[in-house]
């Protein structure tokens, strides 16, 4: 076989066996036997992930990339790391340090650390990539916004609260919460990452800073939409999403996210009938 597809070939075994095991567990299932199920696979296909890093090339960054996030939303932080990295240094070589390419590659995996809680690891990516973004993109741009937030989150998780203020000084995030809340549910996905960094905003503002970074963490959704739509373990990653809101006090969001879910179920099982 062609080493060149291999990358993209594991990617999608995982996240079908993945899809598979979660499709079977019904309400009478235990969730943690479930859990360990899925630890198990991806320890069984450590070896063979491992060993594309050393042969992959730039033609497969989207491939490293995707199979990165089937270990993260599997909650495999380690491996994911080793995938995310290799695409940021491929990305490097082809597009150069400083590209916006190589930027979003970056805040995959500052996102990657920041979810873990490496924070050191996290703010040092963050300050590369909102460099580059100012850069190629220019200040006002959405993504030097979304960055400067995850430094803002990042800082204060690391106690450094005057430079978390001087991060979030002049984003207008927390609107894009309000904008939102009238948008119809039916159109989610597109306003997806710009509502979780909303109702994020708001809690920071009310000096909420360890639920906003829970929220924050839940940015994944947009990245695993986009590497696996229609996949149950993005579904079941929203439904923890709308926990977490309901355990805040989001009741109306709680509700819209495990909506989305259901439809994502629902289509999912539709689709193989």
């Amino acid at each position: 076989m062609d080493d060149h597809r291999m990358p993209g070939i594991l990617a999608n075994n995982l996240l079908s066996a993945a899809q598979h095991m979660l499709s079977i567990a019904g309400k009478d299932v235990d969730q943690q036997l479930v859990d360990l199920q899925l630890e198990q696979m991806f320890e069984d296909n450590r070896d063979a992930a491992t060993s594309l890093l050393q042969t992959s090339t730039a033609e497969e960054i989207d491939s490293l990339h995707r199979l990165g996030v089937a270990f993260r939303l599997c909650s495999n932080y380690s491996m994911a790391e080793l995938f995310y990295a290799r695409a940021l240094d491929l990305s490097t070589e082809l597009f150069g340090a400083d590209s916006s390419q190589t930027a979003k590659h970056r805040n995959f995996l500052a996102g990657l650390y920041f979810a873990a809680g490496r924070f050191e690891y996290c703010r040092a990516h963050l300050l590369t990539s909102l460099r580059a973004y100012e850069m190629s993109l220019g200040p006002a741009h959405l993504y030097c916004q979304l960055t400067r937030f995850a430094l803002a989150l990042t800082y204060s998780a690391l106690g450094d609260r005057d430079n978390a203020t001087r991060y979030y000084a002049g984003t207008r995030l927390k609107d894009l919460s309000v904008q939102l809340n009238k948008a119809n549910p039916s159109d989610s996905w597109s306003s997806l990452l710009p509502k979780i960094v909303g109702m994020a905003a708001i809690k920071y503002e009310q000096g909420q800073f360890l639920e906003s970074v829970e929220l924050f963490k839940f940015c994944v959704l947009q990245e695993a939409n986009e590497a696996w739509p229609a996949n149950l373990v993005v579904a079941r990653t929203l439904e923890n999403l709308g926990t977490l809101c309901r355990s805040q006090g989001l009741e109306r969001e709680s509700d819209d996210f495990i909506d989305i879910a259901q439809q994502m179920r629902h289509a999912i099982a539709q689709s193989k009938t």
